[in-house]
């Protein structure tokens, strides 16, 4: 039910914010998320986000762009060792909600340049790991988000990070390039020393001037 309202109440306040004129963007994208824990490798995660923002244009260099996006993050971990190949794959769904600040070069009356920068809240809405040898049909399966199942590697639901980037907007057509990263890591029960960003590409349409 939580989800629900939360994503009504997103809908509607993009709604609310397009009958003030506000320009509408909706674009898709491809993320890649490393993450480090200690002195161990990173981790790379690939996968998908696609959403909407509106651009309140506050004055003509300077704009306000709240948004809504839904993020699918994959990664299937092999280890080989003499008899066997492990595969420890995860898959999880993100619900993320920017709140940035652009600032634009204008080149004509459809075309600018710009960078944004500002705070995201995300909520994980789904996270599972399985686990399984390679040829066998014996699989473990575990839900991140439930403490009895996952134990200390239980994922934490909401966090707070930073994202910002550049972009082009060329008549309907929007590019842009960032980066974002949690300002906590994604343990809820544990503090391991944890690092991680994602850099992502985008492309999409921009409705409205």
């Amino acid at each position: 039910m939580k989800k629900i309202i939360l994503c009504i109440a997103a809908v509607a306040f993009l709604s609310f914010g397009h009958s003030l004129s506000a320009q509408t963007l909706v674009n898709l994208g491809l993320p890649i998320t490393a993450i480090k824990t200690g002195e161990a490798d990173p981790t790379i995660y690939s996968g998908f986000l696609a959403g909407v923002s509106q651009n309140f244009k506050l004055t003509s260099h300077i704009g306000f762009t709240p948004g809504l996006y839904y993020k699918l993050t994959l990664n299937d971990n092999q280890q080989e060792s003499t008899d066997a190949l492990t595969h420890n794959k995860f898959v999880g769904h993100t619900l993320a909600v920017p709140a940035v600040l652009n600032l634009r070069l204008n080149i004509s009356d459809r075309t600018c340049l710009y960078v944004f920068f500002g705070p995201e809240a995300t909520m994980l809405l789904s996270a599972k790991q399985e686990l399984w040898i390679e040829h066998n049909d014996n699989h473990i399966n575990t839900n991140l988000l439930d403490s009895e199942e996952a134990g200390n590697g239980q994922l934490r639901r909401f966090n707070l990070g930073l994202t910002g980037g550049v972009g082009a907007k060329i008549d309907f057509l929007n590019l842009m390039a960032g980066v974002s990263t949690p300002l906590f890591n994604r343990y809820a029960q544990v503090t391991p020393d944890e690092t991680s960003a994602t850099i992502y590409l985008g492309i999409g349409m921009a409705l409205g001037k």
